[in-house]
């Protein structure tokens, strides 16, 4: 007989298997993350769902979410043509 559980991971948990990651595992998540989006666009939508949500925490004192969203995807933008 075979059970599955479900594990849910905090929002920190999540980010210390990221951060932990090396590039190219980084790298291949975001791929992992198109595959499970469908699509380029639900996955663009995501990301804008997660901006707003960010910009809720910003306005509500929390700035770092914000901060660090921003930093990763606009610092990158200048490299996207490479």
């Amino acid at each position: 007989m075979q059970k599955q559980i479900e594990i849910k991971l905090t929002a920190k948990e999540v980010a210390d298997q990221i951060w932990n990651l090396g590039s190219d595992e980084q790298a291949v998540m975001f791929e992992e993350l198109l595959t499970l989006a469908g699509s380029e666009h639900m996955l663009m939508m995501q990301f804008l769902h997660v901006r707003d949500e960010c910009a809720v925490l910003e306005r509500a004192g929390h700035p770092k979410s914000m901060a660090a969203f921003q930093l990763m995807f606009a610092s990158a933008y200048k490299y996207f043509g490479e």
